[in-house]
């Protein structure tokens, strides 16, 4: 459904804006670049999302964030045909 289509693409364009501005406020934040990833992902952009990921994995506090982030990334790095699982 097209219309369904532009509303889920309108979604993923706020989130993006809104995360973008909480990382602008606070660069240290592993958590704001985990969900720029999973903005990224969601609206199609694989590259920005491992980009993304990557930071969020830089600047992890723990080892279990770290670990969860890694998962995540694994994903965001998988090839396109392999089925999407959300943790």
């Amino acid at each position: 459904d097209p219309e369904e289509k532009m509303v889920s693409e309108r979604k993923w364009d706020l989130a993006l804006k809104l995360v973008q501005k909480a990382i602008e406020v606070d660069k240290t934040k592993a958590e704001y670049w985990d969900t720029l990833g999973w903005a990224y992902f969601g609206a199609g952009n694989r590259e920005k999302a491992v980009e993304s990921e990557k930071e969020a994995i830089r600047l992890a506090i723990d080892l279990d964030d770290e670990d969860r982030y890694k998962k995540v990334l694994a994903k965001f790095e998988a090839k396109k045909d392999d089925p999407i699982i959300h943790y």
